[in-house]
């Protein structure tokens, strides 16, 4: 997920920096991304998305998938955006931004990412998500399908 934000010196780019002795790209410079995980598609999009299915599903433009698994690949790059930069884009009922740190202390405690927005009354943001491309890791490196 490429995170943009329109700056006092203009646009921003959000990135992340590895760490020195990770066996994939140590010491590099990343977006946040991850991979899909089966409980992104089960998110109950009506309380948990500001947008219905079939804009996400359109918004995609990938007519191979369902509207389900669309959902779940822009649940999943909220997610994997909040699990590894710790910005989550979600807010509650009354239109508040979420707390992230309530949120990240649910997850520290094993609660999961549904659950969590469950517990804290949250709709993910994902109208502020402009699909662009989506990359698959080769199955030569031996890792699942990527955000």
């Amino acid at each position: 997920m490429i995170l943009l934000r329109d700056g006092d010196s203009g646009l921003e780019v959000f990135l992340l920096k590895r760490h020195g002795l990770s066996d994939v790209l140590g010491g590099a410079y990343v977006f946040p991304g991850g991979k899909l995980d089966a409980s992104d598609a089960q998110l109950d999009a009506a309380q948990h998305l500001d947008m219905p299915l079939h804009v996400l599903h359109a918004r995609l433009n990938e007519a191979h998938i369902t509207p389900e698994e669309a959902a779940g690949l822009h649940v999943a790059a909220l997610r994997e955006a909040f699990e590894e930069s710790g910005v989550l884009l979600a807010h509650s009922e009354d239109g508040k931004p979420a707390n992230t740190a309530q949120a990240a202390a649910h997850l520290k405690e094993g609660l999961g990412f549904n659950d969590m927005l469950s517990r804290m009354g949250l709709r993910l943001h994902t109208s502020g998500v402009l699909p662009w491309s989506r990359w698959i890791t080769p199955s030569a490196l031996g890792h699942p399908k990527t955000v």
